[in-house]
């Protein structure tokens, strides 16, 4: 993938000519911050697909009970058309907290390596970045995020402790190529976590969509036995129904290969000259934006 060319072309000129107000390094720091946030609220938007996909699967087989299909039949009373009492087996509350943590465990040290690239006068984390850096570590100290993963990562509580130090202790790095440097193994052990849970959750959502199909396909056979309006009519609804269903998304690995763009970028930052990252934050950068357009029209 080619470069932002105009993150590019601003790179240069701050080189050149020097940014208004800002460096180029801080220029480059504060574009890996942007990217590492927008990286994270689309992973959100997987999470949350995850979970409705599920609720829409326990909808269709309620449905599918309830009209004598399956094994055993569902009285009427007992179908929810709101959805309101759905419940999440496959990514439940908790573990969608613990996997909302690992993101903010990335969007913390994101936010750090940008304060990294401002001077000493900004070095010390807000109130609130240290309240919930201080509840990620407690988690991880607990073993939570091992334990509640299903790809469980061997290290995993131990990466997420080690950048949470970094997040912390801001202090103790004089400069943002030392603190990138100091935990780009950690963070490709968080990384590939979330990695191998997204394939994980796009497998389940292509199977949801197919449980569904299933079910519409066998409950058309029996209304359309006479053929008729009744038949058309329940094709184009099963039709728009199955549109309706949160699937997943076109292409998982898209936002797979946003998160290899992110340990690049930190890669770059660690450099001696970490000035010359501006290509690899460039290409984090655009990676991003494609990935949140992408799963904004999954939606």
């Amino acid at each position: 993938m080619k470069p932002s060319r105009f993150l590019s072309v601003l790179g240069l000129a701050c080189s050149v000519a020097g940014c208004v107000g800002m460096t180029q390094m801080q220029h480059t720091a504060s574009e890996f911050d942007k990217a590492v946030h927008s990286t994270a609220t689309t992973e959100l938007v997987l999470f949350r697909e995850v979970q409705a996909g599920e609720c829409n699967d326990q909808f269709y087989l309620q449905a599918y009970r309830v009209a004598g299909l399956g094994t055993d039949r569902l009285d009427p009373s007992q179908i929810d058309l709101i959805g309101g009492h759905c419940t999440h087996q496959e990514l439940t509350d908790g573990e969608l907290a613990i996997r909302q943590k690992l993101l903010s465990t990335l969007t913390l040290y994101a936010d750090t390596i940008q304060a990294l690239s401002e001077g000493k006068g900004n070095l010390d984390p807000s109130a609130k970045e240290k309240a919930l850096a201080g509840d990620i570590k407690s988690l991880a100290t607990q073993g939570k995020f091992s334990s509640a993963e299903k790809s469980g990562a061997a290290g995993l509580d131990a990466a997420v402790s080690a950048v949470v130090h970094v997040i912390i202790d801001r202090r103790v790095y004089k400069d943002v190529g030392s603190a990138a440097g100091a935990v780009q193994s950690e963070l490709t052990v968080v990384i590939g976590e979330l990695q191998a849970e997204n394939r994980d959750d796009a497998q389940g959502l292509r199977s949801k969509y197919g449980s569904v199909n299933n079910e519409m396909v066998s409950a058309l056979k029996l209304a359309c036995e006479r053929g008729g309006a009744e038949c058309f009519f329940g094709i184009a609804s099963a039709h728009t129904a199955l549109n309706s269903v949160i699937v997943a998304p076109p292409d998982v690995e898209q936002l797979n290969k946003t998160l290899d763009a992110v340990l690049a970028a930190n890669a770059s930052l660690a450099q001696p000259k970490s000035t010359g990252a501006v290509a690899e934050v460039s290409e984090l950068a655009d990676r991003a934006q494609q990935a949140a357009t992408l799963f904004s029209a999954s939606k």
